[in-house]
């Protein structure tokens, strides 16, 4: 059986709105512009038929009709359980009414193997007798990036942290880190030029070693993963890194997300104590008492 797209606006709307061709057809459009497909289901047998959008990205299989256990093939397969449960525990709300639309978001593969990240949303229709869930796919993959400064960057983790996008050279910092450094807009254009301007020259290479890693940070011998941050309020503040994390969003860009602490009274507690315990790093002199002369 093949998907009827007419059916897709229509299941919607009582029988006198959708018996009007002109305006079923303006509805039918709007939907579509918002959405990168539309759907129905036979909820008894988690049956889908999806619009014309979702060929473009399953390719011909998705112009007949689709099981559920089939649409799973192309998601990930250490998420696809879990994605299974929340389609069928939506079919279930909606159709005892405990929801009236559900909502959720899921990632999911093209038949070239681009990953899409989408949000569906669905609701229960009554149809000629007949219960259906319709829903709409809306594509937000190209919003990933922007989901992820939303959360990340919040003020709800303490810490300096960072999220840098490669592709547009662009650096967003959250608002500890932004006012250490005097970056009211939060963020830095040119960013892998910029931001040495913000760090002490004897520590470029580290803060570049620290960047260039990967995951939690462990310290190698001979390494340092701390460096001097030159703050026009506070002068010079070390910041201890405790990880950079590299990853690739579903539109291809790569991030690296990361983690600084204040770490500058242990800095100065440690530079004492070089200077108590390795006399050629410190001042020395000598008195002599008889004269009263201090040399150096």
């Amino acid at each position: 059986m093949v998907a009827d797209e007419s059916g897709f606006s229509s299941a919607l709307f009582d029988v006198s709105i959708s018996s009007d061709p002109l305006l079923l057809s303006q509805v039918k459009g709007l939907i579509e512009q918002v959405s990168l497909c539309t759907f129905v289901v036979f909820p008894k047998e988690k049956r889908f038929f999806f619009s014309h959008g979702m060929v473009d990205v399953l390719g011909p299989v998705a112009s007949e009709d689709m099981l559920l256990a089939a649409f799973l093939e192309y998601t990930d397969s250490e998420e696809r359980r879990m994605i299974g449960v929340h389609y069928e525990e939506a079919f279930y709300d909606l159709i005892a009414a405990n929801q009236q639309v559900v909502s959720f978001e899921h990632n999911l593969f093209s038949h070239k193997g681009n990953m899409y990240h989408l949000k569906v949303t669905m609701q229960m229709v009554k149809k000629d007798n007949h219960i259906l869930i319709y829903g709409m796919m809306e594509d937000y993959t190209s919003s990933f990036g922007e989901i992820v400064y939303e959360k990340l960057l919040s003020d709800s983790i303490d810490g300096y942290l960072f999220c840098y996008e490669e592709n547009n050279d662009h650096c967003r910092f959250n608002s500890s880190l932004s006012q250490l450094v005097d970056l009211p807009n939060h963020e830095l254009t040119h960013a892998s030029r910029e931001v040495m301007n913000l760090v002490h020259p004897d520590d470029h290479e580290v803060l570049l070693s620290v960047l260039n890693s990967n995951g939690i940070a462990r310290k190698k011998q001979g390494q340092s993963m701390d460096f001097r941050v030159l703050s026009p309020s506070e002068g010079e503040v070390w910041l201890h890194s405790c990880g950079v994390f590299q990853f690739v969003s579903p539109d291809q860009k790569r991030y690296k997300i990361g983690i600084f602490m204040d770490d500058t009274e242990r800095n100065k507690t440690n530079y004492l104590q070089k200077l108590l315990i390795d006399p050629s790093q410190a001042h020395t002199y000598n008195y002599d008492k008889k004269q009263d002369i201090i040399q150096f």
